[in-house]
């Protein structure tokens, strides 16, 4: 059996799941999940309880992630049993999602990329004058655009 609990905290949706994260449970997390909080561009998921992951599952999540990173946001995971870790670190996909250790580093990740978003700044240099944008996360890009 699989649950899926939703709570806002912060204004971030936190989804706590229970169970096995198979092809049922798969099919629960995207149909309770297909129209949650529209306009919030990260979510955080509690592992705590989540003792099985399969290909559905993880499949599921990297659907929801796509979703959110083309909107600028994070699916963020937290708290995952070591199985549960060890099969996602086999799939190669850790670089698709940000793992932490507990639900308090997931929100302070999310108020991190709150911070760096549309963070810009100009600078002067030999006399051109330059705008410099980017988000502070692993693997980000910076552009440098020339003012004229």
């Amino acid at each position: 059996m699989f649950e899926i609990k939703i709570q806002l905290l912060e204004d971030i949706p936190c989804l706590i799941l229970k169970g096995r994260l198979d092809g049922l449970g798969a099919g629960l997390f995207e149909k309770q999940t297909e129209k949650l909080h529209p306009n919030s561009f990260h979510w955080i998921v509690d592992f705590r309880n989540v003792d099985y992951m399969s290909s559905a599952g993880i499949r599921a999540l990297l659907r929801r992630e796509k979703e959110l990173r083309n909107k600028g946001g994070k699916l963020i995971l937290f708290d995952m049993d070591r199985d549960v870790a060890k099969v996602l670190r086999l799939t190669g996909l850790p670089k698709h999602f940000t793992v932490t250790s507990n639900r308090e580093d997931a929100i302070a990740h999310i108020s991190h990329l709150k911070k760096a978003d549309g963070h810009k700044e100009e600078f002067t240099e030999q006399g051109c004058t330059y705008l410099c944008s980017g988000s502070l996360e692993t693997n980000s890009t910076i552009d440098i655009l020339k003012r004229t």
